[in-house]
């Protein structure tokens, strides 16, 4: 009698454990398949799978990324969205020069590291991307972070000035690092 009821205490206790377990998994996965599974970000996934960055975004182990959804894709103009969306079944025009502007985008999105919000609120925080380039994150406006790029980093790539106000929401928790969905790019 107490040898089957240890072991049904033990199933119980396991069963519980994988639960909590599955559950985590279910909730989150690494930067990428969080990205990937959610339709918000579909353009920002096809500008990374395209730069030949994906991969490597799958092998990180703490980033944080503050990503374009696709309303930000939608606000740029139709030049820009051209170079920054791959096109579906046809080749890029110009292709080295599309590629390079897409990974300066993509890298510029990325910081090495897990920044939770609470390490932005309250200040203004310089941000120096995986690619190099340096952002303002402004913690004080409330609930939003605000982007405020560097101003020599519009003529070091040429990146349009058409947006005014980038802000950054909530981020998502991932099991590698963090996802907060963007209004615009840092790169504004």
């Amino acid at each position: 009698m107490r040898t089957s009821l240890q072991r049904h205490s033990a199933v119980v206790v396991l069963s519980g454990l994988l639960l909590l377990g599955g559950g985590r998994l279910a909730m989150a996965g690494d930067v990428a398949m969080t990205l990937e599974q959610n339709p918000n970000f579909s353009n920002f996934v096809a500008t990374i799978k395209a730069t030949g960055l994906w991969e490597i975004l799958k092998r990180e182990k703490a980033v944080t990324i503050f990503a374009p959804t696709n309303d930000a894709y939608a606000k740029l103009g139709d030049s820009w969205r051209q170079v920054l969306v791959p096109p579906t079944g046809g080749a890029d025009f110009a292709p080295d020069q599309v590629l390079y502007q897409r990974q300066v985008m993509v890298k510029s999105a990325s910081v090495s590291g897990v920044h939770p919000h609470a390490s932005f609120a309250g200040k203004v925080t310089r941000v120096k991307s995986l690619g190099g380039t340096v952002f303002l994150v402004d913690g004080t406006k409330g609930a939003d972070l605000v982007i405020n790029p560097m101003p020599s980093l519009e003529n070091a790539i040429g990146f349009p000035q058409e947006q005014t106000t980038v802000t950054a929401t909530a981020p998502v928790a991932t099991d590698n690092g963090l996802i907060y969905p963007t209004n615009g790019f840092t790169l504004d």
